[in-house]
């Protein structure tokens, strides 16, 4: 039988939510025997029907701070002259044990703290049960002897497992579903009082701001990862807190300073107008700059984590930590700007202010919005997060919804509440406002300790979600996080990918599930493709609905074209105009056969942009794809497919860009891609000799590359020799003439 602890919470989950029914307010047993009966049956059960060892080791990982097995031993009774248990009789076992039997009551105690089974309980009964509820497991414990160890469990009738966070106690049930917030010495109404400073507002207020201040942290305590491949056995959210990493910037570019040579972004060389936008000086913390300045512009590449920080920042703020990030207490507000401009259309008056009223409105989120903005920003103590300028469509919508911020800005500025923009760098020129007191900043790709401070957190974080025992979770993290560090240190491939926060964040949800991490970039970067078009439906967007699942092989198809075209287009760089993208698809349908091509293109366009990671709009009317590797990739693939019939296609493309270094990973991964992806390591041989062949030996140093990416298992044994030969006689030649 397949029983551990995590079927075991399962069924817990399933009976204690049902326990109104089993219970009877006025000749019911006593309900610390029902709850603790009703948890164990499952146990019990698996055992006496032949899951007796995955039932025991379920057990011993539950109780392994405890030094009995008492119930390890009546389970061994029982398996012999039983098949099945009831709660009755379990009920009865506990009323003749328990109450002087304090090593048993210890272990039953344990069971439903690591089970979570009171809260389970509590949140399955109506206001009136839950106290009657609460008041008769008080007088229980009490008469046992054990209401010290569940003394913090039972809040005012309602939740179980909590940390404190700056006075502000946080709990939720044992499958990270809900976060409740209950206030510890008005931590709540102090936080909201912060806000309003000397204002003294009306007790009604104080309580708006305290719930909405609770709405933000139930929404974003936790990383969503819809749409990234998750499977069952990974937790469908994990903390933000623990999981954030800090992200750096550079500052604008000052006047008279040029940019760095060597600095990239997602892999590729940078073009003029970014270099506009980022400076020479070293990265620093966001949040250094936040501190200094009343607004802030940050721009950022696709994946680079613009929405994220936004959200840990209302998040710290609705807990209280305003003061430990140098901001002081404030009212965090995020909203979409894409939202904004569509509100703009519909009626061109419309403030910024009263937008946000009609968008919580709008939300259901039933609140005096006005007044509390209107009293904090009497106070200064207003973030206000405005995210995704680039997703305003129009360039004149932009530039209303700029001009708007910048007149909302300039008007409130002398009160000291503080505004973050947000926006994709390609096309941010056409509208970068200017003010007295606005600053910009571009997110740079993570650095190797930023890598490492990312794996450490995210296994750590994991474990201690799917693992009861903190030991086991500890020992496991320290595993997966040695095995994904390996990863990134030893493989180049990855170690390309692992610099952005979304590439990264896939990458370790790929690890985690059991997706094999290749040596071999080919195989790497084939699994990572599948994985952001089968598995990826854009909801990082605030505004934005969620996609359906592409035909992968049907996209991949039209894609590798296409991405062969920009490397040829915009070598290096890979963004292309979106009507020049437009056209080009329409060839691509046309040449396949596709009926109606013009609205296949825009189909495939508007799906691959709003549905998908893969290709997106990095700026307005600009695209490219979410790393520079990808595009090389399927370039690659489609110049592999051409030659299909006849390799010598293949040959001469790749012998027309021999001496070109922006087709020099094209070309590794085209031949690899032959040989292990397509499984045809003759004809990949055959190519990379001819290419060395009809280039005069020009290729030889670029056949090895080829090797060290295609072999073992892309090239022949005799190929593999013939380069190392004809390597060695290369560099022989050098040294002679040297």
């Amino acid at each position: 039988m397949n029983f551990n602890k995590n079927t075991w919470k399962e069924k817990v989950s399933a009976r204690l939510n049902q326990f109104k029914d089993y219970i009877k307010k006025d000749a019911g047993p006593p309900v610390y025997a029902t709850v603790a009966s009703m948890t164990l049956v499952p146990l019990f059960n698996a055992a006496l029907s032949g899951g007796y060892f995955p039932a025991l080791n379920a057990l011993f990982n539950l109780l392994s701070n405890v030094g009995t097995n008492l119930i390890a031993s009546e389970l061994e009774k029982w398996k012999d002259s039983k098949k099945t248990v009831n709660e009755t009789e379990i009920i009865q076992w506990i009323n003749e044990n328990v109450s002087h039997h304090s090593e048993l009551r210890n272990e039953i105690d344990e069971i439903l703290l690591k089970m979570d089974a009171i809260p389970l309980v509590q949140n399955s009964l109506n206001p009136d049960d839950k106290k009657w509820f609460a008041s008769e497991l008080k007088k229980q414990l009490h008469e046992m002897g054990n209401f010290e160890r569940f003394e913090q469990t039972i809040i005012q009738g309602d939740i179980v497992n909590f940390k404190q966070e700056a006075g502000i106690i946080v709990q939720r049930d044992m499958y990270q579903q809900n976060v409740i917030i209950a206030s510890e010495k008005n931590a709540l109404k102090q936080l909201a009082d912060s806000i309003h400073g000397n204002n003294k507002p009306d007790i009604d207020i104080t309580k708006a701001v305290e719930k909405y201040l609770s709405l933000i942290r139930d929404e974003y305590w936790f990383l969503a990862f819809k749409g990234m491949g998750v499977s069952d056995r990974i937790p469908l959210r994990l903390p933000l807190i623990e999981m954030y990493v800090p992200l750096k910037v550079r500052i604008e570019l000052p006047e008279g300073e040029t940019l760095r040579r060597d600095l990239k972004l997602a892999g590729r060389q940078i073009i003029s107008e970014e270099a506009e936008n980022i400076g020479q000086r070293d990265p620093q913390p966001v949040l250094k700059l936040l501190k200094n300045h009343d607004c802030l512009i940050i721009l950022g590449d696709p994946g680079a984590g613009k929405t994220t920080f936004l959200k840990y920042l209302s998040l710290k703020l609705a807990m209280g930590h305003g003061e430990d990030m140098q901001i002081g207490n404030r009212l965090p507000v995020l909203v979409p700007l894409s939202a904004y401009a569509n509100a703009i259309a519909e009626n061109k008056s419309i403030s910024l202010n009263q937008f946000i009223v009609k968008y919580f409105s709008e939300r259901e989120v039933d609140l005096p919005l006005n007044e509390m903005l209107k009293q904090a920003m009497e106070n200064g103590s207003v973030l206000y997060l405005l995210d995704g300028l680039d997703e305003v469509q129009s360039i004149g919508d932009r530039i209303k919804v700029v001009d708007r911020m910048l007149a909302f800005f300039r008007f409130h500025q002398d009160k000291k509440n503080k505004i973050i923009m947000t926006s994709r760098i390609v096309g941010y020129r056409d509208v970068r406002p200017v003010s007295k007191g606005l600053s910009e900043c571009t997110l740079v790709d993570f650095e190797t300790d930023d890598i490492k401070e990312f794996v450490q957190k995210w296994t750590k974080a994991v474990e201690k979600s799917a693992n009861l025992n903190e030991d086991l979770a500890e020992q496991a993290a320290i595993q997966e996080e040695k095995e994904l560090l390996q990863s990134v240190d030893h493989n180049k491939g990855v170690r390309q990918l692992a610099s952005n926060p979304l590439l990264l964040t896939i990458l370790a949800l790929m690890k985690r599930q059991g997706v094999r991490l290749p040596e071999r970039r080919v195989e790497l970067y084939h699994n990572y493709i599948y994985t952001l078009l089968k598995n990826w439906n854009l909801v990082r967007s605030l505004d934005g609905p969620i996609g359906v699942d592409l035909d992968v092989l049907e996209t991949i198809r039209v894609l590798a074209p296409l991405a062969l075209w920009m490397h040829e287009t915009s070598p290096g760089v890979g963004l292309v105009k979106q009507e020049g993208l437009r056209l080009k698809l329409e060839e691509i349908y046309t040449k396949r056969g596709t009926q109606e091509p013009e609205q296949a293109a825009q189909n495939l366009l508007n799906d691959v942009h709003k549905h998908t990671a893969l290709l997106l709009e990095r700026g307005p009317g600009m695209y490219g794809f979410i790393h520079l590797t990808f595009q090389e990739y399927l370039a690659a693939i489609a110049v592999a497919q051409s030659g299909q019939k006849h390799s010598s296609t293949v040959i001469y493309t790749l012998l027309d860009h021999v001496t070109d270094n922006t087709w020099v990973e094209l070309t590794r991964l085209c031949i690899a891609y032959i040989g292990i992806i397509e499984g045809r390591e003759e004809a990949a041989s055959d190519i990379l000799l001819d290419l060395i062949k009809k280039s005069n030996n020009k290729a030889i140093n670029l056949a090895a590359k080829v090797v060290k990416d295609a072999w073992p298992g892309g090239l022949t044994i005799k190929c593999k020799e013939k380069v190392t030969e004809l390597l060695i006689r290369t560099l022989g030649e050098a040294v002679k003439l040297a």
